[in-house]
């Protein structure tokens, strides 16, 4: 082959070469562009998600102290990106006075390496001079030979609505907490098994128990124990599913033992699904319930006195009018006794006759009495010098298992009555006491002077308020149950057999109607196994008074 032939095959072979790296740098640009083309669009992806969560990056040279911010940390402070001098001066001017050495601090101990990361959020001021919260992240990314912190980068996130509603909420929660601590009614919160998590000083200051002693027990240790078991059972997990809210009234001890009862009203604390405790706030009504009670006492005995006056009237109409009766048949039995002599026919049967008269005429004596329409005649006397007198008669009535004790005030107590009839109203209560203990006991008969005041005469119809003598008769007999007490002094009403003969239902009547006749009234407490006590109110006078 000649020099000519070899020159123009290495001419060709070295075009191929240069075809086939003509080919191999194209497809390397190609691969570059679509490189360059998914980066441009990776980075306009990443502008569009910093710009879309309100996040700004920075870069900061830490030697020299110039940075970079981008477009979002620039727009979030209010400039364009050419108005601002990127550099650390630029920023610490812009960083509120207050909060520059916290920023510092933080700053200082990450470029140190004491904390691994800078984080802190600050206020800003933006271009048109207002104050921007902002959440700013950052960490060293270079370091020098020596191992100083060379490069620095980060975000920074505009975190003022979140700060605002921290702070409405901040604010709100320390006015609710104003009110809570400063509220008279009582507010506190329990877990779902009713153990107290939070006690406000109202609750601390009714109940008189410290926030260490309620802290941590369940609610039903300071409940009365008779209350435990029906609240215990409505608190419980039927009261959470059907009633989320609810108004009621419980009774709760203080520390000194009173029980004090509260209007509460309790709502389910929940997060997400489940149940994580109650909140309950209540009310002192102790005051109020009791007011009800005396109120509902007060009409009770309106009724009462209603009831006993009509039947007073029309009771002491048909007295009357049978007495007369009586007494005509009183009188012609006496005349046909007075033609017979004894032993004579018929004799017998008029004594008979006679003797049921009488019988008849003390009931109407005592219908009279009941209807407070018996003639009284009044005078001042003492009545410990009266009980005295009396307590001979009554032992000799009363059986000999029956003990009589006496406890009279040492001064004179002088009430304007009738004697008779304050004899009666003594005898009349001895002789029930006695029925009371048919195998024996003891009868105390107390006398003393009491000052009743408005609130004790308030509960109580016409009762006012003043200076009272207070004859006691207490006995240590059966008692009686809260049935039979409330019927005690209602007319006709009996413990006796039907069909006896021991009584008829108006001894107490009749003592009752004794004592209001004489401005006075009469109370009675007793229980079962523990015997009762009669307590009665004259007015008390003064020994030299006298009726015009």
């Amino acid at each position: 082959m000649s020099d000519q032939d070899k020159t123009k095959e290495q001419l060709i072979k070295e075009l191929k070469d240069m075809r086939l790296k003509m080919a191999e740098l194209e497809a390397v640009q190609k691969s570059l562009s679509e490189k360059e083309s998914r980066y441009r669009e990776s980075e306009q992806r990443l502008e569009l998600a910093l710009e879309g969560g309100a996040l700004g990056v920075w870069d900061w040279d830490v030697k020299t102290g110039q940075a970079i911010w981008d477009t979002g940390t620039t727009r979030m402070m209010g400039y364009e990106q050419n108005e601002l001098d990127p550099n650390i001066r630029t920023w610490k001017r812009a960083v509120h006075p207050d909060d520059w050495e916290k920023v510092s601090e933080v700053l200082n101990g990450h470029l140190s390496g004491r904390l691994p990361f800078y984080e802190v959020e600050y206020r800003m001021r933006t271009k048109s001079g207002e104050w921007k919260w902002v959440q700013v992240r950052g960490k060293v990314v270079e370091y020098d030979k020596e191992g100083k912190p060379q490069r620095m980068t980060g975000t920074m996130l505009d975190v003022t609505e979140r700060r605002q509603a921290e702070d409405e909420l901040r604010k709100s929660e320390e006015k609710y907490r104003r009110l809570v601590e400063n509220a008279y009614d009582i507010v506190y919160t329990t877990d779902p098994n009713g153990c107290f998590t939070f006690v406000n000083p109202a609750c601390l200051q009714h109940i008189r128990y410290s926030l260490e002693e309620l802290t941590g027990r369940n609610y039903l240790e300071f409940i009365p124990e008779k209350y435990r078991e029906p609240i215990g059972r409505f608190y419980g997990r039927q009261f959470v599913k059907k009633i989320p809210d609810t108004y009621y009234e419980f009774p709760f001890m203080t520390k000194n033992g009173e029980t004090r009862w509260y209007g509460q009203r309790t709502q389910l604390l929940m997060e997400k699904d489940s149940i994580v405790g109650f909140q309950s706030i209540a009310r002192d009504i102790t005051e109020r319930r009791q007011a009800e009670k005396e109120k509902q006492a007060l009409q009770a005995q309106l009724i009462r006195a209603q009831k006993m006056e009509a039947l007073g009237t029309l009771v002491g109409g048909i007295a009357h009018d049978f007495n007369n009766m009586l007494q005509i048949i009183l009188g012609y039995s006496e005349l046909l006794l007075g033609l017979k002599k004894k032993g004579e026919p018929e004799y017998n049967e008029l004594e008979h006759v006679i003797e049921t008269v009488k019988g008849g005429a003390d009931l109407v004596k005592k219908l009279l009495a009941f209807g407070q329409q018996a003639p009284i005649f009044p005078v001042n006397l003492d009545l410990n010098n009266q009980i005295r007198e009396l307590i001979p008669l009554i032992s000799r009535t009363l059986p000999q298992v029956v003990q009589i004790d006496a406890n009279l005030t040492d001064r004179p107590v002088t009430i304007h009555a009738d004697p008779n009839q304050i004899d009666q109203v003594v005898m009349n209560l001895a002789i029930n006491a006695s029925e009371a203990m048919q195998n024996g006991g003891r009868v105390k008969i107390t006398t003393t002077s009491v000052e009743l005041d408005n609130k004790y005469c308030g509960a109580r119809h016409g009762v006012k308020p003043g200076k009272y003598a207070m004859l006691s008769l207490s006995d240590t007999g059966r008692g009686m149950d809260k049935q039979t007490l409330a019927r005690v002094f209602e007319p006709f009403f009996s413990t006796k057999q039907r069909g006896s003969t021991r009584g008829t239902g108006l001894g107490l009547s009749v003592v009752q109607g004794i004592v209001e006749k004489h401005g006075g009234h009469i109370t009675c407490e007793s229980e079962p196994g523990k015997g009762s006590e009669f307590r009665i109110y004259f007015p008390e006078i003064d020994p030299d008074f006298r009726l015009i």
